[in-house]
């Protein structure tokens, strides 16, 4: 007889543990976008070139903290929200899809007046995100990927086959909500500078049977096979783009990195060697300095900061 699975075994299995420092808190901002709640983080002259930031799984817009003054400091707006149903961010009032959060990014810069962007995605953000810059194509100036794939070759990860598994995901979810320590501490693992303010923040995701049910949906909602009419649309893109890959992401292989040169000829490269999945909270200072290249070296029209 195969040995039964239990959720805490997949937790324990797919989260392996260390300690956080602590840093100020970011203020968030709110606004209301299709009846919705949403808070979210902005840096930087309203003037400025708007770069938006989107976060994936279960992080917040506090994980950009470190970046965010890159961005102000080379003359950009940084406009980085908690998805619906993330953090502080009330869930939207329709389905937590993926579809629905691709919607979401053109409602929200459009409540913001926002007209064209350089995107800055990693994770589910990146599966939204560059969904959406395919889509809109005419209103995104550059693109920083990290930490996902559009690669047909891709197969969900054993913790996301979880959560889109009946009955296993709700387990799952169940268990790491009742044992916020355990996780915590797994976490810190992962992101051995985390602080204890982004993993509050972080920790949103878990806290109700309702906020769990808006991951439940996003990772259920998440066919991969959704990605075919996207493949040519990438090859179609012409703004500059960066890819940023951890040699020990366990979550998408650094081989996938590639896979986006692939499709998108032109396209910057970058694997660090001792970063996982959460690139830029492992690797702030060397991430930072690859996203002052994006925007710097390739002239995207910020106006750097008197020093």
């Amino acid at each position: 007889m195969p040995k039964q699975v239990i959720a805490s075994e997949i937790v324990l299995s797919i989260l392996p543990n260390c300690k956080p420092e602590v840093t100020e808190i970011m203020e968030k901002k709110l606004l209301t976008v299709n009846d919705s709640r949403i808070a979210y983080i902005e840096t930087g002259e309203p003037s400025a070139p708007p770069v938006l930031l989107l976060h994936g799984f279960p992080e917040t817009s506090l994980m950009w903290e470190a970046i965010v003054p890159t961005l102000q400091k080379n003359g950009y707006r940084a406009i980085a929200p908690d998805l619906p149903g993330f953090g502080q961010s009330e869930p939207m009032r329709q389905a937590s899809t993926w579809e629905n959060y691709i919607d979401f990014i053109t409602r929200f810069l459009d409540a913001l007046r926002i007209a064209d962007v350089h995107l800055v995605v990693h994770d589910w953000g990146g599966l939204i995100g560059l969904r959406w810059a395919c889509d809109h194509s005419a209103r995104v100036k550059s693109l920083v990927l990290s930490s996902f794939t559009f690669s047909l070759d891709y197969e969900w990860h054993e913790l996301a086959q979880a959560f889109r598994t009946p009955q296993k995901g709700e387990a799952v979810f169940k268990q790491l909500a009742e044992n916020k320590e355990l996780w915590q501490e797994r976490m810190r693992t992962l992101i051995p500078a985390v602080t204890r303010e982004q993993l509050t923040d972080f920790y949103g995701i878990y806290k109700s049977p309702e906020s769990r049910r808006v991951a439940l949906e996003l990772y259920r909602s998440g066919d991969l096979d959704k990605l075919v009419p996207y493949q040519e649309k990438l090859k179609q893109m012409e703004c500059p783009v960066t890819v940023i890959s951890g040699e020990m992401d366990m979550f998408v292989p650094v081989s996938f990195a590639s896979s986006f040169q692939d499709l998108i000829a032109h396209a910057n490269i970058h694997k660090l060697p001792d970063a996982g999945h959460f690139v830029y909270m492992e690797q702030t200072e060397i991430v930072s300095g690859i996203i002052a290249d994006h925007f710097v070296k390739m002239n995207l029209g910020g106006k750097p900061m008197n020093t």
